[in-house]
């Protein structure tokens, strides 16, 4: 059995076990009932997701349809497909509207998933559909805690001249768009298809029938959950466990202080903290000086401090996520009782050390 099939299967295992569990929200393209798809035809749709809370956000769609069969009761559908990451959706996490009238779900039930049934009365000619998802982005995330695709715009009979836009704006937080051809507006980074907001928003708009959008959200700032939600060293997922980029050593440092975070809550007994927690000691054990020192420092690039050293400035400039602040110094930046203790098991490590005394002379 491979190392990644081993550390998936063990995940997947564990994920039963009380933690803050992250999931994996999707929005998808609701869609007309197969008996009614002759009747109408989708001429556009506008998407804006943004942020409403610390941990949530909403996402609105609005599908501009005409009505060519006359004016009749119709049922519409939307289906949150199963995945490993997701969570069961309750009936009142979306809200449909056509023609600004709120219509009521009916959850169904269906070996793909979670199945929403909308039944209105629906006029001829041109109307709206409205919908609105919320999303709660858990205390520790999994690999994404949203999901924006275009899945069954093949249920729809498409417009020749259907039209699409999305606009994101989602803060402190990597958003993923693909395709990558998206216009930016504020205050931002970018690299590749991934952007990282301060302030503004994203957007992208095409005049195809089938774009294939996506966007991928990612808790940046909660950590990586390993796809089960729990908090799992990101670099054990590379062939060797080693951490390659400035985003990585900072997404690192956030994830492996989450797992110290756990340890000072859990008793020892708990199966599931201490293979996450023998992780993290396998990393430290494995970087070097050099590699340790970055892991070190990525607590001060995620503070947006500007380092005196120009090596470590040049490094973490690389990172989405690093905006430089002269204003920010050393003794301004808040530091947690679990980062604290992460730096100083680094810096154990460096010195040739234990790193777990570090950690079990915090538990004593």
């Amino acid at each position: 059995m491979s190392k990644r099939v081993l550390i998936t299967f063990i995940l997947i295992a564990l994920s039963s076990i009380c933690f803050a569990q992250g999931f994996s929200t999707p929005c998808d393209l609701i869609y007309p009932d197969a008996l009614y798809k002759d009747s109408f035809i989708l001429l556009q749709k506008n998407v804006n997701i943004q942020k409403c809370g610390e941990r949530s956000f909403e996402s609105e769609v609005v599908l501009d349809v005409e009505n060519v069969k006359g004016a009749a009761e119709s049922t519409f559908i939307y289906l949150n497909p199963y995945d490993p990451t997701s969570r069961s959706l309750k009936e009142d996490c979306i809200s449909v509207y056509i023609n600004n009238k709120f219509v009521r779900a009916v959850k169904d039930n269906s070996e793909d998933g979670d199945m929403f049934l909308f039944t209105a009365f629906v006029p001829e000619g041109r109307f709206k559909i409205k919908y609105v998802m919320e999303h709660g982005g858990s205390e520790i995330s999994g690999t994404y805690y949203c999901e924006i695709e275009n899945n069954y715009i093949g249920k729809w009979n498409v417009s020749a001249s259907y039209s699409e836009t999305i606009s994101a704006s989602i803060y402190n937080d990597v958003i993923s768009f693909d395709p990558a051809d998206v216009k930016l507006v504020g205050t931002g980074k970018q690299s590749g298809n991934s952007y990282f907001l301060k302030s503004g928003y994203i957007s992208y708009s095409t005049k195809k029938k089938y774009s294939g959008f996506s966007i991928h959200c990612q808790n940046f700032y909660n950590g990586f959950g390993g796809g089960s939600g729990c908090p799992i060293p990101p670099s054990i997922y590379s062939d060797d466990e080693k951490i390659h980029s400035a985003i990585g050593y900072i997404y690192e440092f956030i994830t492996d202080a989450r797992i110290v975070e756990e340890k000072l809550k859990w008793d020892n007994d708990n199966d599931y903290l201490n293979y996450s927690f023998s992780k993290l000691l396998e990393v430290l054990e494995k970087l070097d000086k050099d590699e340790l020192r970055l892991l070190r420092n990525a607590f001060y690039a995620k503070n947006n401090y500007v380092f005196k050293n120009s090596s470590l400035n040049n490094f973490f400039s690389s990172a989405i996520c690093y905006f430089p602040d002269k204003s920010v110094t050393v003794d301004k930046i808040k530091i947690e009782k679990h980062e604290k203790i992460l730096i100083e098991m680094i810096q154990a490590a460096e010195k040739g050390e234990s790193s777990e005394s570090v950690i079990n002379k915090y538990k004593e």
